[in-house]
């Protein structure tokens, strides 16, 4: 799966500095640190948002609206 992005410069060149740093500069280096931080993101808001059992409902409703 392929997920866009699109970050101020500053913040682009800070995950590219640390993402470097911490995985070295092999190809894929981004990738890793972009899996890390999504997954540390979900499991620290997943707590935190209730459960929906109906996401396209839920959409639609907010468009009604």
């Amino acid at each position: 799966m392929v997920l866009k992005m699109e970050f101020e410069k500053e913040f682009e060149d800070k995950f590219r500095e640390q993402a470097m740093k911490k995985f070295g500069f092999r190809k894929g280096a981004l990738q890793l640190a972009g899996r890390e931080a999504l997954g540390i993101w979900i499991k620290f808001n997943e707590k935190k948002l209730p459960g929906v059992d109906d996401p396209v409902s839920l959409i639609d409703d907010t468009l009604s609206h």
